[in-house]
């Protein structure tokens, strides 16, 4: 009969479960990972949003870099400055391209070319090609 009672009594003041305390600190803890993982997920896709904008000027800058070679150099699509707006081909993008072309010898020219976007700003790719008809290229 002692035993019996020393058990029950042994039962009764046995806890089960968590304290308050235990439980505000893992909730604390897991708000703490949560906001680490939402900033990092939020920095990821901005810096995807710049990386794709990057990769469409990029793409456009030598399409047109591309077509403006394989005009002869009196073309007038190459003499002077040229400036034109567009949007990319998702259309979110807003681009404009800046391209000239300088003699720098009786047959040597420089091409240069700039593709900036004007929303959102500050973003620029920008390339030169020389070109000389001594050599042929």
């Amino acid at each position: 009969m002692l035993l019996l009672m020393r058990v029950l009594r042994a039962m009764r003041y046995k806890t089960t479960g968590f304290s308050l305390i235990e439980v505000l600190l893992t909730f604390c803890l897991l708000i703490l990972i949560l906001m680490g993982t939402m900033q990092l997920l939020a920095q990821a896709a901005r810096l995807k949003e710049k990386t794709d904008l990057l990769a469409q000027m990029t793409a456009y800058l030598v399409n047109r870099l591309e077509e403006l070679k394989s005009l002869p150099p009196d073309s007038p699509e190459r003499q002077g400055d040229h400036y034109e707006e567009f949007k990319d081909s998702s259309a979110k993008y807003k681009l404009g391209c800046y391209w000239r072309q300088v003699q720098e010898a009786s047959q040597a020219w420089r091409l240069e070319i700039e593709v900036s976007s004007l929303q959102p700003q500050g973003h620029k790719v920008q390339a030169t090609l020389w070109t000389t008809s001594l050599l042929g290229f």
